[in-house]
């Protein structure tokens, strides 16, 4: 079985230590280009890739460096996506967001058309709740971390999924340490849950789909049924998650 092609659009990740090489590109003047800045390994987009890898280590990780100084533009998170798209990944993670509403249709478009095209985007929401791309679109999956379950940004802006955020994961220097809460650490992990198509148990996963999104098991239809399920629709989107679809009307 070959690796699961994933992107991870963020600020750069370092080599790391053990697992797979990374393909790095970043996005200089509205084109996506070989990226040779030396990325450290405090990174967000290393923490990133070490928790991913920490759970599913049959990945393939291409870097796309969009981000400097935490700071980054729709424009080039646009572009990044509509590479992947010619690329063809299997997944995309996006553990960032970026508060902007004046090309939200462009990137509805966009996020569409990957879904159409089988990619799946997994996005972490804004950490304090604020609207932001790409999680904020349809047509990607939405993380949180577990503890905004009951909270009240959980009424107007629920995610997709809930899940931890806090894991142990070597500092790429020969520590260990405990990531910190966030969205983003959480949406790292549901790409790994995702990327690793096993069946997600909640309890000893501690992932949960949001009670606002419909929920199908697809273990209990046959394989003729399932075929039938999981066939693209323009009306409704199906995101796979292991032996589960989310459905949406949109």
């Amino acid at each position: 079985m070959g690796r699961i092609s994933l992107a991870i659009i963020d600020d750069g990740i370092a080599e790391l230590a053990s697992g797979p090489s990374i393909r790095r590109y970043m996005v200089h003047d509205g084109h996506v280009c070989p990226d040779d800045e030396k990325a450290g390994p405090g990174t967000h987009g290393s923490v990133c890739a070490r928790i991913i890898l920490k759970y599913c280590s049959n990945v393939s990780i291409t870097s796309i460096r969009i981000l400097k100084d935490d700071r980054g533009s729709i424009d080039d998170l646009i572009t990044a996506l509509k590479w992947c798209a010619d690329k063809g990944f299997s997944y995309i993670n996006t553990s960032l967001g970026i508060v902007s509403y004046e090309r939200g249709d462009e990137m509805n478009r966009i996020c569409r058309e990957l879904n159409r095209r089988g990619t799946a985007i997994l996005a972490s929401q804004h950490n304090y709740g604020r609207i932001s791309y790409p999680a904020f679109s349809p047509w990607v999956i939405s993380v949180a971390d577990i503890g905004h379950i009951c909270g009240m940004q959980s009424l107007y802006n629920a995610a997709d999924i809930y899940c931890k955020s806090v894991h142990l994961i070597s500092d790429g220097q020969g520590h260990r340490y405990l990531t910190d809460r966030s969205n983003s650490y959480a949406c790292a992990y549901a790409t790994a849950l995702l990327c690793r198509g096993k069946r997600i148990d909640p309890v000893t996963d501690m992932c949960f789909f949001s009670h606002g999104r419909n929920l199908l098991d697809l273990s209990v239809f046959s394989v003729r049924e399932r075929k039938a399920l999981i066939r693209y629709d323009r009306d409704i989107v199906r995101f796979r998650f292991g032996d589960l679809i989310i459905t949406r009307k949109v």
